[in-house]
């Protein structure tokens, strides 16, 4: 819960204070006047020139936030495909691309529906070398009980198929992305 402030404020920038916790406070007493006593703010002050840097600050954490242009754009490929274990599709899932070897770009991945995955948010996966991990699960033909959040309800029990390893971070899987290719990329989950 917020602590109630009080304050003697002067100019625009006091909206920016007054409505915010301890953690932007401090980003913007920098650039503006600010006099304490305990937690509560006595008196702030602002010129033209802090409001002008706080505007700047924002302006510019906004740019950042956009997609870049040119040269410097990260190539992606969307890349889909079929998982199977032992012949059969896998009932369900994740996959994973994590870049490996100095192949730019964050984590991309996605859910495995009927042993089908197709992973196309942001443009794909970053064109390069990455470890592939994936946690390929098979229907029991069960039921269980789950609590999602708003009671208890039914869902098909799965176990996990092939070597636990190929899910986490010593996953022996390794696959190119090239820009070139079709993005096609089937995986066949050894019985290790």
């Amino acid at each position: 819960m917020a602590r109630p402030i009080s304050c003697r404020a002067r100019g625009p920038a006091a909206a920016v204070i007054l409505g915010r916790e301890n953690g932007l406070r401090s980003l913007v007493a920098g650039f503006v006047r600010i006099r304490t006593f305990g937690h509560r703010i006595q008196s702030l002050t602002t010129s033209a020139t802090s409001v002008f840097a706080v505007t700047c600050l924002g302006v510019a954490a906004y740019l950042l936030t956009l997609p870049g242009c040119g040269k410097n754009q990260l190539q992606t490929k969307v890349v889909h495909g079929t998982i199977t274990f032992q012949g059969d599709k896998v009932d369900t899932g994740v996959i994973s691309f994590v870049p490996i070897d100095g192949t730019p770009g964050p984590t991309t991945g996605t859910m495995i529906d009927n042993g089908q995955y197709r992973i196309d948010t942001r443009g794909g996966v970053p064109v390069g070398k990455h470890r592939v991990e994936i946690d390929a699960r098979k229907k029991t033909g069960n039921q269980v009980e789950e609590d999602d959040g708003s009671g208890l309800r039914l869902v098909d029990e799965t176990v996990t198929v092939g070597p636990p390893h190929y899910a986490g971070d010593q996953s022996p899987l390794v696959m190119e992305v090239t820009a070139d290719s079709d993005g096609r990329i089937d995986i066949e989950i050894p019985n290790e």
